[in-house]
């Protein structure tokens, strides 16, 4: 399976704070959510010139964890674009342009649909059609070293593609 560097830290920041989140304390895997720092989670965004960080502010889901073993089970994690916080405005909109807006009915990417202030319409063509990233977990267990990494596997969906993702979680 394809390893994607960019989504590898957001799967690594989202399944340990939910394995480590101290919301059941008990030996048999249980249901754990995902509660996000103060100041939400990095994503780095690569671009021709470097990389942009955006932060995720939200995320909404569960994931079903053995917390003794560091085993996942399950689990499914939902972040809506809404929820990127960026330091440009522009950027963030431009963002919300490329994974939100679906490319047959919009005028972007031929032309960015953004408004003065920064928004995107609410209905019609140049609406947000893909409102969500949703990363489907199946499965994943700790790394053979006892460094507190976790490798695992699921479906990622991002602009109505999904995609089979392996890699290894860590804070």
């Amino acid at each position: 399976m394809p390893r994607l560097p960019t989504v590898r830290r957001l799967l690594a920041a989202l399944a340990l704070l939910a394995a480590l989140s101290p919301l059941r304390a008990r030996a048999a895997a249980a249901a754990y959510s995902v509660r996000l720092p103060r100041e939400g989670l990095i994503v780095d965004v690569p671009y021709s010139m470097g990389t942009h960080h955006e932060h995720v502010t939200a995320v909404d889901g569960t994931l079903r964890i053995d917390p003794e073993a560091l085993r996942v089970q399950r689990g499914r994690l939902v972040i809506p674009l809404a929820a990127f916080r960026s330091d440009d405005p522009q950027r963030g909109c431009h963002l919300r342009e490329a994974l939100g807006l679906d490319y047959a009915r919009a005028r972007y990417p031929r032309d960015h649909v953004c408004d003065a202030q920064n928004h995107l319409p609410a209905t019609g063509p140049d609406a947000i059609a893909f409102p969500d990233i949703v990363l489907e977990v199946s499965k994943g267990g700790p790394v053979a070293s006892a460094t507190g990494e976790i490798e695992a596997e699921g479906v990622l969906t991002v602009h109505g593609f999904a995609r089979e993702l392996a890699g290894h979680l860590r804070r």
